[in-house]
């Protein structure tokens, strides 16, 4: 009941694309090697911008969208979901998601509401994503 319908599908097309393409070697690797990738991507999470920019391009065919029966503001808010689910799957990121996700649990409680209510975006995102996180370590993706 914390999640939307929507945020909930997201995370599954999120879960089902965080590797789409994957070459096989690092992020640090494509940087260091000023792979083609690493360069169009501006050595930025390059392995997850690469996978959303696959993805995102497979869903372009209208075959294959998934989402067509969706209407132009829910496929905008899954898109942002998705990306940010995704880019979050960055090793690079985990830590500091963490600790963002710590301090806001802290904040919360400090604030005295008993109750961790994620009563937005940010908030369920932070706790969606540290979920994906979770499942993609623990799955070895």
């Amino acid at each position: 009941s914390v999640f939307t319908d929507l945020e909930i599908l997201a995370a599954l097309f999120a879960a089902a694309i965080h590797d789409v393409d994957h070459p096989g070697v690092t992020n640090q690797y494509l940087v260091n090697s000023s792979s083609e990738l690493a360069i169009m991507y501006n050595d930025e999470s390059v392995l997850e911008n690469h996978s959303l920019a696959v993805a995102f391009k497979i869903l372009q065919d209208e075959n294959c969208n998934i989402f067509v029966n969706l209407n132009k503001k829910q496929r905008q808010t899954l898109r942002k979901i998705a990306i940010d689910m995704v880019i979050a799957t960055d090793m690079s990121k985990h830590m500091s998601l963490l600790a963002d996700l710590k301090t806001m649990v802290e904040t919360k409680k400090v604030a005295g509401s008993g109750v961790l209510l994620l009563d937005n975006y940010t908030e369920r995102i932070q706790v969606i994503n540290t979920i994906l996180i979770a499942v993609v370590l623990v799955l070895g993706y």
